[in-house]
């Protein structure tokens, strides 16, 4: 009887009105880790639920599990070895279980002419503090002593298109908070219209990734990232050689559910210049003009907690002007560049009670250039205008598997692109819808801590017509500190509008029948190593590659003489080697790259692809006490060739870099001040042959903030 009356007492108080809302019942907080890169499940993280000190950790599968937690809003905490720390905003509900997804992405070390940390999908990441350290003014400058890489720049200021593995620039694709950089005539994509403050991260990933990113990646692929939080609020400005002067101005603050941060920046340079023609081109000096430069961005955007997800919204603008000053032995003194673009892109991922995650993406830009010319030295004059229009969206969920199947996952994603373009001739389609198709596992023994990752992609190119198949495969085993990966996989990139159907000139005519530049097997084996030797911090990677390349775009002449993109096989393997010591506040670090990629033809005359260093190395050493800081990076390019033959080969050099910054406090705020030098023992060898530099520069900055 007294039970009865218990029990009928509890259910007129749940009766009551106000009376249930008043119970509070223990919620449970569980969820997964993954790689950011490779979605690869991390164990060993460490999970820190504030307030109340809860404290736990992943197991081998990544995922880990908090129950008896109150009722309401937390902050958790994650970190692990070699990534960095990640917060993210949680509301317990009553009685409830929230499960979250959360992605870590490898820390580099701040280490000027390095700036990289291994990562295990065969790349390096750039941090902001990496970026800053380095004092880059642009994203290719940033970029320049990643191990593997060649910035093609043809003048100071001028356009920076990358190369990856000795590949063409068309096939690197370069995303800029997902909105794609490549340019839809040339299908390169310019990192000098990226400023480097701009970012908060770069992600290089080398090797035939289409599988997962699609056309356009058929040697590697490049992340921009400009969301995220960023320094406080600052104000910067600098002034240097050939008329170097710019401001920049940027932070961030705590906005609704999330942070906002916004950036504008300025800059300009007049770029002239006296050299000396090299004796093969006639001889002589002459003055580099029209190398004049201004150019303005500006970003914002917002992420924060949304609909038991992560949302995030970005949106840029970018304008640029600048001459195109030509070959020193044939000058275009009135060839200009004009480019404003601007972008957006937004993006959602959450998860759900059954363990599965998921995220939809899209991008909407629209991108106006204009060269011009009325005196070009070859050819007739010039007056082409292009305008681009794209968009995109993507949708992707993962699902937990089911016994040594630990994850599936697939996305569907679609991409429309409208181009006018004087350049073009009349028969070059204006449209081009491209579609794709992917499906990924990952594979695991239940007691194991190697996994096997799988993806598969069908990629439907409208302008072709025709659907592209790519793969990727790789076998992932963490040995304690040492971590092993080995891939095979395959990739394209299609022919681009401009090699297809550019308007006739002199001497030049477009090719429509190329074909697809296809990676159909390439191997790749990367081995990674971080820990402690003595009192030093050690750091070090070393991969080596094999991926010959089927159809690749090269220019070259017909029977007549007339100069035509053609498809041509090419053979390339290569390797890099990467190494980072840190210990008493002096960081010492060094890498060399490999790159062999010779001509398929029955002469074995083993001749590099023209201006394919083989060899490229760095060496950098970075140290800081106190207030001061001193910098000291050296980059090695290797000897090249400028013709398809070999033929007047170019020498390798050096090309050495140093900065000495200070800092001061005034009570809550900072300020930095930095002498920059830039080809210090005054090298003037470029890359190409032909296009001069000029030797030694040198910039001041002084930066001021609260206390950033």
């Amino acid at each position: 009887m007294r039970v009865f009356i218990i029990y009928l007492a509890a259910l007129t108080a749940l009766a009551l009105p106000g009376t249930a809302s008043a119970i509070q019942w223990p919620g449970e907080l569980s969820g997964r880790i993954v790689d950011a890169l490779t979605r690869t499940p991390l164990g060993a993280v460490e999970v820190l639920v504030e307030p109340g000190a809860w404290r736990t950790s992943t197991d081998a599968s990544g995922d880990f599990r908090l129950r008896g937690l109150e009722p309401g809003s937390y902050r958790v905490s994650l970190s692990r070895l070699g990534y960095g720390r990640t917060y993210r905003d949680v509301e317990v509900q009553n009685g409830g279980v929230v499960r979250v997804t959360v992605e870590l992405t490898p820390i580099a070390l701040e280490l000027v002419g390095i700036t990289a940390t291994v990562v295990a999908a065969g790349g390096v990441v750039l941090s902001r503090a990496a970026i800053v350290a380095s004092g880059a003014r642009t994203a290719g400058d940033a970029l320049r002593g990643v191990p593997g890489i060649v910035i093609q720049e043809r003048t100071r200021g001028g356009a920076q298109s990358v190369s990856v593995r000795g590949a063409n620039p068309d096939a690197v694709l370069v995303l800029l908070d997902g909105v794609p950089l490549n340019d839809p005539i040339t299908g390169e994509a310019d990192l000098s219209t990226v400023p480097a403050r701009s970012l908060t991260s770069v992600t290089v990933l080398p090797g035939a990734l289409s599988a997962r990113f699609g056309p356009r990646a058929a040697a590697g692929v490049i992340l921009l990232e400009s969301s995220g939080d960023s320094d406080p609020w600052h104000v910067s400005v600098w002034a240097g050689s050939l008329g170097q002067l710019g401001l920049g101005v940027g932070g961030g603050r705590a906005l609704w559910n999330g942070r906002w941060v916004g950036r504008v920046e300025g800059r300009g340079l007049d770029g002239g210049f006296g050299f000396t023609i090299p004796p093969e081109a006639g001889g002589g000096d002459a003055y580099r003009s029209n190398a004049d430069l201004v150019t303005w961005s500006a970003s914002t955007g917002w992420s924060g907690s949304l609909w038991h997800g992560d949302l995030s919204v970005i949106a840029g603008l970018e304008t640029l002007e600048r001459g195109l000053p030509g070959r020193s032995f044939a000058a275009s003194p009135d060839a200009r560049q004009d480019l404003g673009r601007t972008r957006v892109s937004v993006g959602w991922s959450g998860g759900n009670l059954e363990g599965g995650s998921w995220s939809v993406r899209s991008f909407a830009t629209r991108q106006t250039t204009r060269f011009q010319d009325s005196d070009p030295p070859f050819g007739f004059p010039y007056d082409d205008r292009t305008v681009l229009g794209a968009f995109g969206a993507s949708a992707e969920g993962e699902i937990p598997g089911v016994g040594v199947l630990e994850s599936i996952s697939g996305g569907v994603d679609v991409d429309v692109q409208r181009v006018e373009s004087d350049a073009l001739s009349s028969d070059a389609p204006p449209r081009r819808t491209d579609l794709g198709l992917r499906a990924s596992g990952t594979w695991s023994p239940p007691a194991g801590a190697w996994s096997v990752s799988t993806s598969i992609r069908g990629h439907w190119v409208g302008r072709t017509d025709r659907w592209h198949a790519s793969h990727e495969i790789a076998l992932n085993v963490p040995l304690g500190r040492l971590y092993l990966r080995v891939a095979h996989r395959s990739a394209f990139s299609p022919p681009t509008l401009g090699d297809q159907f550019f308007r006739e000139g002199v001497g030049v005519e477009p090719n429509p029948d190329l074909q697809a530049e296809r990676v159909p097997s390439e191997i790749a084996a990367r081995v990674s190593w971080a820990g402690e030797v003595g009192v030093a911090t050690v750091r070090g990677s070393a991969e080596a590659y094999r991926g010959d390349m089927k159809g690749m775009i090269v220019w070259l002449p017909d029977f007549r003489f007339v100069w035509s993109p053609r498809n041509t096989d090419v053979l390339r393997s290569g390797g890099e080697a990467l190494l980072e010591a840190e210990f008493a506040g002096l960081t010492v670090g060094g890498s060399f790259s490999l790159t062999r990629i010779t001509y398929d033809r029955p002469e074995s005359d083993d001749v590099q692809v023209a201006y394919r260093p083989r060899y490229g190395a760095t060496v950098s050493a970075a140290w800081q006490r106190g207030p001061w800081s001193f910098r000291l990076a050296s980059r090695w390019t290797g000897a090249r060739f400028p013709v398809p033959a070999p033929l007047n080969e170019l020498d390798g050099f050096w090309a050495t870099e140093v900065d000495v910054g200070r800092r001061w406090l005034f009570g809550g705020w900072s300020a930095e001040s930095h002498l920059k030098i830039e080809r210090l023992f005054n090298v003037t060898d470029a890359l190409i042959f032909a296009y001069p530099d000029p030797g030694r520069t040198l910039r001041v900055e002084f930066r001021v903030g609260p206390g950033f």
